[in-house]
């Protein structure tokens, strides 16, 4: 949902931006959103301070999908290891077979409880990253 919030303000500001590229010169001194430069103009905001915003957003929208997929790659270790164990194969598993995977075979030794933390442990630091730990 942020992603789509950062989404929605990003065009609204590029517009902002965009409209002032084909704005008159007398358009651009009585525009109330952005300005030339700060002090010329009735806006409180410059051309780059709009840039600004615009990569705060992107950043966010990014930073967001990054936090989003690393909850999912630290859940899937504890969902894999209870999935197996309700399975009667025990929390530390092994695939019996290879595994088809959206028309793709991946070898039964790839899929293990060790991909399994690897990821979780990929996860991690994608999430302490995404904090700025």
């Amino acid at each position: 949902m942020i992603s789509y919030i950062c989404l929605f303000l990003l065009l609204i500001v590029h517009g902002i931006r965009e409209g002032f590229t084909w704005a008159s010169p007398e358009e651009r001194l009585t525009n109330i959103f952005i300005t030339n430069r700060l002090g010329i103009g009735k806006a409180k905001i410059d051309y780059h301070g709009w840039r600004s915003i615009e990569y705060l957003l992107i950043w966010g929208m990014l930073g967001f999908q990054l936090w989003v997929l690393a909850i999912y790659m630290l859940a899937q270790l504890p969902y894999n290891c209870l999935l197996h164990k309700i399975c009667g194969e025990g929390y530390l598993w092994y695939s019996k077979e290879d595994f088809p995977w959206m028309g793709v075979t991946i070898n039964k030794k790839w899929r293990t409880w060790r991909t399994d933390v690897a990821l979780a442990f990929i996860g991690l630091a994608i999430f302490l990253g995404t904090l700025g730990v």
